[in-house]
């Protein structure tokens, strides 16, 4: 297994929480998934390495390859809250 691996990532319209991590150059456009949310996607960004010895926010690189490695594509589920702490 090749350890970075170039991927273009989509946003699902219906849905923002909801991504679909495809190898760059993939046509994501023929693609049939059972998640009616993934009907309509929205080119989100490009050309994003996954390199597991760089850790990332939201995203579990190892998990994605494999799904990529698997299907051809990796299903993601991200959320990112921030939250202001107030002191005493």
């Amino acid at each position: 297994m090749e350890n970075i691996m170039k991927v273009n990532i989509y946003r699902c319209k219906k849905n923002s929480e909801k991504y679909l991590a495809a190898p760059a150059g993939f046509d994501v456009a023929g693609l049939e998934l059972a998640d009616p949310d993934f009907d309509e996607v929205i080119l989100h960004k490009t050309g994003i390495e996954l390199d597991p010895s760089k850790p990332r926010v939201a995203i579990d690189q190892v998990d994605v390859k494999n799904q990529i490695e698997e299907k051809g594509y990796a299903l993601i589920g991200a959320k990112v809250t921030i939250s202001e702490i107030v002191g005493d």
